[in-house]
């Protein structure tokens, strides 16, 4: 009796089309998933910025400046105070090279209470942005962070 071993032809060209097929369903969604999660992450980086700079100027019982800045492509966060002898970076968030940007420039201020300045929306987004991967980070009056997501533009 003979012994066979292996794959026949057929049984290898059926497994390589199924594979085939599972890789073109799933690149598209992969692709899409990891723009969202650059998107989430870096909106999470820029909430912890504010955040941060409200929490210092409370503590230190000072001006604390945040200052986002388009940078091409991406984004940058300096937040500041004045030491006595002049500004200080506290923090400082470099995203420049990243593949999520910001649609304007934005100062923001929290004085000693942590009240900004004025309320101020940062909208993010990957730059091939298609779907709802648009995020919106709106810094309300009362020092209030909210971000919402949105359909790309």
């Amino acid at each position: 009796m003979k012994m066979c071993r292996g794959f026949t032809l057929l049984e290898l060209m059926v497994t390589i089309a199924v594979l085939a097929i599972l890789t073109t369903i799933a690149i598209p969604n992969f692709r899409d998933l990891i723009q969202n999660n650059r998107v989430t992450t870096q909106t999470n980086e820029l909430v912890s910025a504010l955040t941060f700079a409200r929490t210092e100027a409370v503590k230190r019982g000072r001006n604390v400046e945040v200052e986002v800045a388009a940078a091409n492509p991406g984004w940058t966060v300096t937040v500041t105070t004045d030491g006595g002898g002049g500004p200080v970076t506290l923090r400082e968030v470099d995203r420049q090279g990243s593949f999520v940007g910001i649609d304007a420039n934005a100062t923001i201020i929290f004085d000693a209470n942590g009240v900004p300045d004025g309320a101020a929306t940062v909208n993010m987004q990957p730059g091939s942005c298609t779907g709802d991967k648009r995020r919106s980070i709106q810094l309300g009056l009362s020092g209030q962070i909210t971000t919402t997501r949105q359909t790309c533009t």
